[in-house]
């Protein structure tokens, strides 16, 4: 590697350091008495557990209640414990759960098909930290507690925003025939799924897992065949039904403070010397990541 593409890149990494900790450096006193960080609730964290490593979601109980509260019950009755990522395609998804069209052996439980949860009234209680208006895809994009979410005002309806690392209950071509699979976005944001998966959740913590999953063949459709050839699913639990002492303090960077909305504002603007064309001022929803910390 030359001495001036390492420059470059320590370049970038510093300017990107740097950019994450501005809302801290530059709070007034009243951005002092926010709450930067919120605690994630042990009832909405989802510990997936697999052979590269531990993922952590934030479960979306407020858009999809129904969905989140049947993933719960399958959590809960271990059906996914020893279960694969049978359907792997890079940069675009990674699919578990149960592949077999036998149902002769499911449970009650796992043969229940839900009903979609795309979208959902505006909901004028919440905060929307507003990020982009108009959106490519949306009239606007935001946050909501943490969550990426595109809004139609003209419809009056709200959605959470397919970026990577958000996890939806796999379905055919029924909007309500999703029963146990699930799929996590890598790679490039899928928009053209916006409004039609029930996004039930994102992962917060453990990308780097991910990527050690096993990958099918593309010209396969991702599907990985042969079970002893998946990656697998070693357990997954609720982190409220662990014991107190091995639940993980988890905390999100608050996406409602005055501090996160000046963090996007710079680099709205890209300020820097580096930045020789500073773009149109627009912003990719899915490009600003919220800070996550693990207090031990």
């Amino acid at each position: 590697m030359t001495k001036s593409i390492l420059s470059s890149l320590v370049l970038i990494l510093t300017l990107c350091t740097n950019q994450a900790a501005f809302a801290t450096e530059n709070t007034n006193k009243d951005d002092i008495k926010e709450q930067l960080w919120r605690t994630l609730s042990p009832q909405n964290t989802l510990y997936m557990d697999t052979q590269s490593g531990r993922i952590i979601f934030e479960l979306a109980e407020q858009f999809s209640p129904n969905n989140v509260a049947h993933i719960k019950q399958l959590i809960r009755s271990g059906f996914y414990d020893g279960l694969t990522f049978y359907r792997v395609i890079d940069g675009f998804v990674i699919q578990g759960g149960d592949p077999s069209e036998s149902d002769e052996h499911k449970s009650a439980l796992a043969k229940k098909t839900m009903k979609a949860e795309f979208e959902r009234t505006i909901d004028k209680t919440t905060s929307f930290t507003l990020v982009q208006s108009p959106d490519l895809l949306a009239e606007q994009t935001g946050f909501i507690d943490g969550f990426a979410v595109g809004r139609s005002l003209t419809e009056n309806k709200e959605w959470l925003i397919t970026c990577p690392g958000v996890v939806n209950l796999a379905r055919s071509n029924s909007p309500d025939s999703g029963t146990t699979d699930f799929a996590i976005m890598i790679g490039q944001a899928p928009r053209h799924l916006d409004r039609n998966m029930s996004i039930f959740g994102r992962v917060v913590h453990g990308m780097e897992h991910l990527n050690l999953i096993k990958r099918g063949k593309k010209e396969n459709g991702g599907m990985i065949e042969e079970p002893t050839q998946r990656s697998k699913i070693v357990k997954m639990t609720i982190a409220a039904d662990l014991p107190k002492a091995q639940q993980l303090n988890i905390e999100i960077e608050n996406t409602h403070t005055q501090a996160f909305k000046q963090k996007f504002a710079e680099r709205r603007k890209k300020a820097h010397e580096f930045y020789k064309h500073k773009g149109n001022g627009a912003l990719d929803i899915c490009y600003l990541k919220t800070d996550v910390r693990i207090n031990k």
